[in-house]
């Protein structure tokens, strides 16, 4: 494991704690990767110690509320929310998942059996909540917020699972992919994919598509857990790729947009981004965009042809971005602008910042 990896995965790792005993009552803001959830107008930004809901009006945007209603940095939103009809599902570094009315961030229900921090978003499968834990559980969790059923790994679970419905595919740190029953939780198969997982699987068409972090990446019959093939590129993997005409777009640690060929794992192309890739990329008309860790937002064509459109000012982008019909929403790590409203050209509507 190179040393630039080692540092991104202890930063994680360290953050919420680091935070955590940092009192609210200092007033320093908190600079988390965050995450964000759009529906029609309103944006629900994770933002470190409080979820916000912002009214988006197209050149500004208004404050609804903020969930807890004061800041508590014990528990750190770190990834995006869940829209499962009037719920928003939270997962926090406190070991919580919460559901909160998307109207007025009314807490419906707290979860609070695991022992560790939810890493990234749950996935809804029917009417189950899948969330995986770094305490090395799995729980499946009802709308009601009740348990349904858990399953216990040897190595922490980071990343959102993928499903086909009926088994669902959750990938670990200790380099196992497993298939679990979305019903019961018994496990179907598990396969060691060489390194820690940390991205999100894909699920199509009966073949798992996954990277790790040592740059692997992998299509896995999604019956039985078999490799259909294997691809080697030229960094680690931290998200899920996309799917597109047959071919597989996805970035990796060392700066690179891969090109793959889904039937087979061939690299169609490789291009230069100029930095880590690790956010997952966006359909858009005219192709895909992704975020660099150099503060680029850069849109490419089918055949990896790029175009510029923005670099942010002293911020990194981490996570996803979002597309909302001809709304963009960019999140930032560091830099002045940690959420940020863009058309599809690049061009800024507004931003949100707790700095005055």
């Amino acid at each position: 494991m190179n040393k630039r990896l080692l540092i991104l995965l202890i930063g994680i790792g360290i953050l919420a704690t680091f935070l955590t005993g940092c009192s609210n009552a200092t007033g320093t803001a908190v600079n988390t990767w965050g995450g964000a959830a759009v529906d029609g107008d309103m944006v629900y930004y994770a933002s470190g110690p409080q979820v916000l809901a912002l009214s988006d009006s197209g050149l500004n945007y208004t404050v609804r509320w903020t969930y807890p209603e004061k800041a508590n940095a014990a528990r750190l939103f770190m990834s995006e929310p869940l829209i499962v009809g009037e719920q928003l599902i939270l997962g926090d570094y406190g070991s919580n998942l919460t559901s909160i009315s998307t109207r007025d961030g009314v807490e419906n229900w707290l979860f609070a059996d695991a022992k560790s921090r939810f890493v990234d978003t749950p996935l809804l499968v029917g009417e189950l909540l899948i969330a995986p834990n770094a305490d090395k559980t799995v729980y499946a969790v009802d709308l009601g917020g009740s348990l349904v059923w858990k399953f216990s790994g040897d190595g922490a679970f980071w990343a959102r699972p993928a499903s086909d419905g009926k088994l669902v595919f959750i990938p670990s740190l200790n380099h196992k992919l497993y298939a679990l029953d979305v019903a019961t939780g018994g496990k179907t198969w598990e396969v060691d994919l060489n390194s820690p997982l940390v991205a999100r699987p894909l699920y199509a068409e009966g073949i798992v598509f996954l990277g790790n972090l040592t740059g692997e990446f992998f299509a896995i019959d999604a019956a039985d857990g078999s490799i259909k093939w294997t691809q080697k590129v030229s960094g680690g993997i931290w998200a899920q790729p996309i799917l597109q005409d047959g071919k597989l777009y996805f970035g990796d640690q060392e700066g690179k947009l891969n090109i793959l060929t889904a039937a087979n794992g061939k690299i169609n192309t490789e291009v230069d981004a100029g930095s880590a890739i690790l956010g997952s990329g966006v359909n858009v008309p005219e192709g895909i965009i992704f975020g660099t860790e150099n503060g680029k937002i850069i849109l490419f064509d089918a055949e990896g042809k790029s175009r510029p459109l923005l670099t942010l000012e002293n911020g990194s982008i981490y996570s996803n971005i979002i597309v909302n019909g001809e709304r963009m929403i960019v999140l930032a790590y560091k830099g002045n602008k940690p959420l940020i409203a863009l058309d599809l050209n690049g061009n800024e509507a507004w931003y949100y910042s707790t700095k005055k």
